[in-house]
């Protein structure tokens, strides 16, 4: 699979090469430069984790019952 990381500089998919391609390939005369670069900003971490090439965004919530667990941290204080 070629990604545009592989790919020459002039090759990459860029947000300007995108937009052109809309404009002049589908006539996307509603579209701005403005919106797909929002759109791209926005899809761009979630491409790389599909490609493999970055970190999944994980959150896992926790959720604990008063008093159940505790956590302490030692240490010096002085004032």
């Amino acid at each position: 699979m070629t990604t545009s990381r592989n790919l020459s500089r002039k090759q990459r998919h860029t947000v300007k090469w995108i937009f052109d391609r809309l404009v002049d390939e589908h006539d996307a005369t509603q579209v701005t430069y403005r919106m797909v670069r929002a759109y791209v900003a926005e899809r761009h971490p979630e491409i790389r984790v599909k490609a493999g090439r970055g970190p999944p965004n994980a959150f896992v919530p926790q959720s604990h019952r008063p008093g159940v667990e505790a956590e302490v941290d030692f240490g010096d204080v002085t004032y």
